[in-house]
Protein backbone atom coordinates (compact mmCIF):
# COMPACT_ATOMS: atom_id res chain seq x y z
CA UNK A 1 0.00 0.00 0.00
CA UNK A 2 2.92 2.61 0.85
CA UNK A 3 4.68 2.07 -2.34
CA UNK A 4 1.54 2.63 -4.34
CA UNK A 5 0.95 5.48 -2.60
CA UNK A 6 4.14 6.81 -3.17
CA UNK A 7 3.85 5.80 -7.08
CA UNK A 8 0.59 8.01 -7.19
CA UNK A 9 2.23 10.90 -5.55
CA UNK A 10 5.16 10.62 -8.01
CA UNK A 11 2.74 10.14 -11.02
CA UNK A 12 1.12 13.09 -10.02
CA UNK A 13 4.13 15.75 -9.43
CA UNK A 14 5.95 14.11 -12.53
CA UNK A 15 4.70 17.42 -14.80
CA UNK A 16 5.75 19.68 -11.94
CA UNK A 17 9.19 18.60 -12.53
CA UNK A 18 9.32 18.47 -15.85
CA UNK A 19 8.09 21.82 -16.09
CA UNK A 20 10.29 23.41 -13.62
CA UNK A 21 13.62 22.34 -15.25
CA UNK A 22 12.37 22.80 -18.58
CA UNK A 23 12.07 26.89 -17.74
CA UNK A 24 15.17 28.60 -19.22
CA UNK A 25 15.88 30.49 -16.19
CA UNK A 26 18.91 30.63 -13.80
CA UNK A 27 19.57 27.64 -11.72
CA UNK A 28 19.38 29.43 -8.35
CA UNK A 29 15.44 30.29 -9.66
CA UNK A 30 14.83 26.92 -10.64
CA UNK A 31 16.59 25.95 -6.80
CA UNK A 32 14.04 28.27 -5.29
CA UNK A 33 11.08 27.30 -7.14
CA UNK A 34 11.95 23.62 -6.30
CA UNK A 35 12.15 24.32 -2.88
CA UNK A 36 8.93 26.52 -2.89
CA UNK A 37 6.86 23.38 -4.35
CA UNK A 38 8.74 20.49 -1.93
CA UNK A 39 7.70 23.28 1.09
CA UNK A 40 11.17 23.44 2.49
CA UNK A 41 11.45 27.27 1.66
CA UNK A 42 12.20 28.89 4.47
CA UNK A 43 9.32 31.58 5.46
CA UNK A 44 8.58 32.35 8.84
CA UNK A 45 5.62 30.15 9.33
CA UNK A 46 8.16 27.24 8.05
CA UNK A 47 11.17 27.88 10.43
CA UNK A 48 8.59 27.79 13.54
CA UNK A 49 7.52 24.82 12.60
CA UNK A 50 11.15 23.59 12.90
CA UNK A 51 11.33 25.39 16.48
CA UNK A 52 12.64 28.55 15.52
CA UNK A 53 11.61 31.35 17.86
CA UNK A 54 10.87 34.03 15.87
CA UNK A 55 7.46 36.12 14.53
CA UNK A 56 5.59 34.00 12.60
CA UNK A 57 3.34 36.66 10.70
CA UNK A 58 4.11 38.17 7.08
CA UNK A 59 6.26 41.02 7.18
CA UNK A 60 4.58 42.86 4.65
CA UNK A 61 0.89 42.43 5.86
CA UNK A 62 1.26 41.72 9.49
CA UNK A 63 -2.28 40.06 9.27
CA UNK A 64 -1.37 36.12 7.81
CA UNK A 65 0.81 33.55 8.58
CA UNK A 66 4.15 34.00 6.46
CA UNK A 67 3.08 30.23 5.09
CA UNK A 68 5.10 29.73 1.47
CA UNK A 69 2.27 30.10 -0.23
CA UNK A 70 0.91 33.46 1.21
CA UNK A 71 4.39 34.70 1.11
CA UNK A 72 4.36 34.18 -2.84
CA UNK A 73 1.27 34.27 -4.06
CA UNK A 74 -1.70 35.26 -1.23
CA UNK A 75 0.15 38.28 0.24
CA UNK A 76 -1.83 41.45 -0.24
CA UNK A 77 1.26 43.04 -1.52
CA UNK A 78 2.44 40.08 -3.99
CA UNK A 79 -0.88 40.23 -5.17
CA UNK A 80 -0.65 43.83 -6.65
CA UNK A 81 3.03 42.57 -7.85
CA UNK A 82 1.24 39.66 -9.46
CA UNK A 83 -1.38 41.60 -10.91
CA UNK A 84 0.68 44.77 -12.52
CA UNK A 85 3.07 41.83 -14.57
CA UNK A 86 0.06 40.81 -16.57
CA UNK A 87 0.75 37.30 -16.16
CA UNK A 88 -2.24 34.80 -16.33
CA UNK A 89 -1.81 33.19 -12.83
CA UNK A 90 -4.60 32.94 -10.47
CA UNK A 91 -4.09 35.32 -7.06
CA UNK A 92 -5.20 34.64 -4.27
CA UNK A 93 -5.11 30.89 -4.88
CA UNK A 94 -6.07 28.18 -2.22
CA UNK A 95 -4.23 25.18 -2.44
CA UNK A 96 -0.45 24.32 -2.47
CA UNK A 97 1.76 26.33 -4.05
CA UNK A 98 3.25 23.34 -5.95
CA UNK A 99 -0.51 23.08 -7.36
CA UNK A 100 -0.16 26.55 -8.04
CA UNK A 101 2.89 26.39 -10.28
CA UNK A 102 1.51 23.73 -12.67
CA UNK A 103 -1.87 25.49 -13.11
CA UNK A 104 0.11 28.71 -13.86
CA UNK A 105 2.65 26.89 -16.20
CA UNK A 106 0.13 24.87 -18.03
CA UNK A 107 -1.76 28.23 -18.56
CA UNK A 108 0.93 30.20 -20.07
CA UNK A 109 3.93 29.51 -22.84
CA UNK A 110 7.40 29.36 -22.14
CA UNK A 111 8.05 32.84 -22.75
CA UNK A 112 5.60 33.33 -19.29
CA UNK A 113 6.89 30.75 -17.76
CA UNK A 114 10.43 32.73 -17.64
CA UNK A 115 8.87 35.54 -16.87
CA UNK A 116 6.65 33.48 -13.56
CA UNK A 117 9.57 32.20 -12.54
CA UNK A 118 11.72 35.76 -12.38
CA UNK A 119 9.05 37.11 -10.77
CA UNK A 120 9.14 34.70 -8.22
CA UNK A 121 12.56 34.81 -7.41
CA UNK A 122 12.00 39.02 -7.49
CA UNK A 123 9.26 38.74 -4.98
CA UNK A 124 11.50 36.36 -2.56
CA UNK A 125 14.53 38.87 -2.91
CA UNK A 126 12.53 41.61 -1.97
CA UNK A 127 11.03 39.90 0.90
CA UNK A 128 14.62 38.70 2.20
CA UNK A 129 15.30 42.44 1.64
CA UNK A 130 12.54 43.96 4.09
CA UNK A 131 13.41 41.03 7.07
CA UNK A 132 17.18 41.56 6.97
CA UNK A 133 17.58 45.00 6.14
CA UNK A 134 14.13 46.85 6.61
CA UNK A 135 13.79 48.06 2.99
CA UNK A 136 10.43 48.50 1.81
CA UNK A 137 9.33 48.61 -1.95
CA UNK A 138 6.73 48.63 -4.38
CA UNK A 139 4.93 46.32 -7.07
CA UNK A 140 6.19 48.41 -10.12
CA UNK A 141 9.73 47.90 -8.48
CA UNK A 142 9.44 44.11 -7.64
CA UNK A 143 8.59 43.84 -11.37
CA UNK A 144 11.78 46.16 -12.73
CA UNK A 145 14.25 43.56 -10.53
CA UNK A 146 12.52 40.57 -12.24
CA UNK A 147 12.46 42.03 -15.54
CA UNK A 148 16.10 42.89 -15.40
CA UNK A 149 17.89 39.86 -13.74
CA UNK A 150 15.89 37.72 -16.62
CA UNK A 151 17.24 39.82 -19.39
CA UNK A 152 20.87 40.24 -18.22
CA UNK A 153 20.80 36.09 -17.98
CA UNK A 154 19.71 35.31 -21.41
CA UNK A 155 22.18 38.19 -22.56
CA UNK A 156 25.16 36.17 -20.67
CA UNK A 157 23.96 33.03 -22.31
CA UNK A 158 23.60 34.49 -25.71
CA UNK A 159 26.73 32.89 -27.72
CA UNK A 160 26.10 35.72 -30.43
CA UNK A 161 27.50 38.27 -27.72
CA UNK A 162 30.64 36.19 -26.66
CA UNK A 163 34.00 38.37 -27.44
CA UNK A 164 36.43 36.78 -30.29
CA UNK A 165 39.79 36.33 -29.25
CA UNK A 166 41.95 39.16 -30.10
CA UNK A 167 45.42 37.76 -30.85
CA UNK A 168 48.87 40.12 -30.84
CA UNK A 169 49.80 42.16 -33.56
CA UNK A 170 54.16 42.69 -34.37
CA UNK A 171 52.95 46.54 -33.27
CA UNK A 172 51.48 45.23 -29.87
CA UNK A 173 54.02 46.36 -26.87
CA UNK A 174 56.20 48.74 -29.02
CA UNK A 175 55.36 51.91 -26.98
CA UNK A 176 55.88 52.08 -23.28
CA UNK A 177 55.56 54.00 -20.32
CA UNK A 178 59.09 55.95 -19.30
CA UNK A 179 58.80 57.82 -16.43
CA UNK A 180 59.75 61.78 -16.42
CA UNK A 181 63.79 62.99 -17.02
CA UNK A 182 64.45 65.59 -13.80
CA UNK A 183 62.11 68.20 -12.74
CA UNK A 184 59.54 67.32 -15.71
CA UNK A 185 55.74 67.00 -15.32
CA UNK A 186 54.20 64.15 -16.74
CA UNK A 187 50.97 63.68 -17.67
CA UNK A 188 49.30 60.36 -18.93
CA UNK A 189 45.80 60.03 -20.96
CA UNK A 190 43.65 57.88 -21.47
CA UNK A 191 40.94 58.25 -24.37
CA UNK A 192 38.24 56.29 -26.16
CA UNK A 193 36.36 57.32 -28.93
CA UNK A 194 32.90 55.66 -30.20
CA UNK A 195 32.19 55.04 -33.99
CA UNK A 196 28.30 55.22 -33.42
CA UNK A 197 28.22 58.38 -31.06
CA UNK A 198 29.42 61.94 -31.16
CA UNK A 199 30.91 61.34 -27.90
CA UNK A 200 34.80 60.49 -26.16
CA UNK A 201 35.92 59.24 -22.45
CA UNK A 202 39.01 60.37 -21.80
CA UNK A 203 40.65 60.35 -17.96
CA UNK A 204 43.84 62.06 -17.08
CA UNK A 205 46.06 61.75 -14.17
CA UNK A 206 48.98 64.03 -13.56
CA UNK A 207 52.56 62.56 -12.26
CA UNK A 208 55.29 64.46 -10.97
CA UNK A 209 58.78 63.15 -10.64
Amino acid sequence: MQERKEAAALAAQTNIWLNLWKVRSPPKVKDLLWRAAKGSLPTRLQLHLKHVDIEKNCPYCHGELESILHCLINCPFVQNCWRYSGLKVVCPFFGSFAKWLEQSFNNNDEDSRQKIASLYWSVWRTRNELVWHNKKTYAASVNILATSMLHQWVQAQNKVDVPFAAFLSNGDGATTWRKPHGNDIKINVDAAIFLKGAHSVSRVWPEMR
